[in-house]
């Protein structure tokens, strides 16, 4: 069995309890993220349990749920689950959450919680459309293998090839980098989000793949987990530009590109990177932000939006729980959509789950299992082991440094950061 969904701590998630802080990372769709799961992956194992759905025993005690047969989300399980969803979003301040369980290849589970925007009463649904942040790396990793199975480009394809502008610092390395190495956060280059968020206005994605030469090399190639927005945005847009978009317009031919070879193959017609689509539709959310004295409020959303629009592949795309399900069947049926088209090969898919670069030590005094849970990234994803299970997720890692992004501070819309 293979889980999919986004941990709320980045890489060391506290199972024992979702505190405040992570919630404002994770935001109402990390919910949505957290509760997909599936029963399934090759397999007949799941870790649905028939105790009430709380948080998981403690590490040390974690039972091997490998040969687990999944129980019916119904009658007073289902009831508590709900509860507990409830529960959660009050204890945690979160206004709205959208969730979805896929069990067994179908979805068990649809519901909206909450309001999508504070002191508003339009409730979140199953529909409501929140952004996903950076579970939109899988996508764009996704997105490359579905263009290697055309014939387009493949995994060791230099990124100059597809963009001759693209350098880095290494001036020996700028050739040698790939289209896999773009989404692997192992090129030697650390997060610099800054650049991006202080002064938005003034980057296009055009203008943030010729800024990698500018950012330090800080760790050797291929050696050290270091992740780096611009990278796989970088790695996004090279994938655009071998289906033919345009190097100087980048941004639309990515969107093109994503719409045509995963959105409509996989059945996601309301999922966007556009803003102006988001607004227009009539159910979706506002993203929120923390102030210094703990209260939540609303932010515009352009503001919210502008310092994303660079680097689009990383973390741009909106979504609603019910497509987000049909992504999560996608991937547990290796590349096979809900309706049956297949979306791409099940070789090209899994090898975006293949680990990678390892996972440094968690930090001392956690629980066992976080060294399980996140032991390698792979190609947007990050692997590990549950429960005698595979798991794959897609997150950012914590950092001291990390800046405090509108993305990882929203209440609502925020997510799956």
């Amino acid at each position: 069995m293979k889980k999919f969904g986004s941990a709320y701590d980045g890489v060391y998630p506290d199972y024992s309890r979702v505190s405040r802080r992570t919630a404002l990372r994770a935001g109402a769709a990390g919910l949505t993220a957290f509760a997909l799961a599936a029963a399934g992956f090759g397999q007949h194992s799941t870790t649905a349990q028939d105790a009430t759905p709380d948080a998981p025993p403690p590490s040390d005690t974690m039972p091997d749920l490998t040969a687990v047969a999944p129980l019916p989300l119904t009658g007073e399980r289902l009831a508590t689950f709900e509860a507990y969803i409830a529960a959660k979003l009050a204890e945690m301040g979160i206004p709205g959450a959208s969730v979805a369980v896929v069990q067994g290849g179908a979805v068990a589970f649809l519901q909206g919680f909450g309001v999508r925007e504070i002191d508003r009463p339009d409730p979140i649904t199953a529909d409501t459309l929140l952004r996903i942040g950076s579970v939109t790396k899988s996508f764009s990793s996704l997105l490359s293998a579905t263009l290697i199975d055309a014939g387009w480009l493949g995994w060791e394809t230099p990124l100059v090839d597809l963009l001759p502008g693209f350098a880095i610092a290494d001036a020996d390395l700028t050739p040698r980098l790939t289209v896999s190495d773009a989404f692997s956060a192992s090129t030697g280059l650390p997060r610099r989000d800054w650049e991006i968020i202080l002064d938005p206005d003034k980057l296009t994605p055009e203008l943030v793949v010729a800024s990698m030469v500018t950012l330090p090399l800080t760790a050797p190639y291929g050696e050290q987990f270091q992740y780096n927005n611009q990278m796989v945005a970088t790695g996004g847009f090279a994938a655009a530009v071998a289906d033919g978009g345009s190097p100087d317009d980048l941004g639309r031919a990515y969107a093109i590109t994503l719409r045509e070879r995963v959105l409509d193959p996989i059945g996601m017609p309301r999922s966007t990177l556009s803003l102006t689509d988001v607004v227009a539709d009539d159910d979706h959310a506002t993203p929120h932000a923390q102030n210094l004295a703990g209260s939540f409020h609303s932010l515009s959303p352009l503001e919210d939006n502008a310092w994303i629009v660079p680097v689009a592949p990383t973390g741009g795309l909106w979504s609603s729980a019910r497509e987000m399900a049909s992504y999560v069947q996608t991937e547990l049926g290796r590349g096979v959509a809900p309706d049956g088209v297949r979306v791409v090969s099940a070789a090209n898919l899994e090898r975006t789950w293949q680990p990678g670069v390892a996972f440094p030590a968690p930090p001392p005094g956690g629980p066992a299992i976080t060294a399980t849970l996140a032991q390698h990234y792979a190609l947007g994803w990050i692997s590990g082991a549950f429960a005698g299970s595979g798991w794959f997720r897609t997150a950012a890692p914590p950092s001291a440094s990390r800046p405090r992004s509108p993305s990882c501070r929203r209440g609502t819309s925020a997510s799956w950061c």
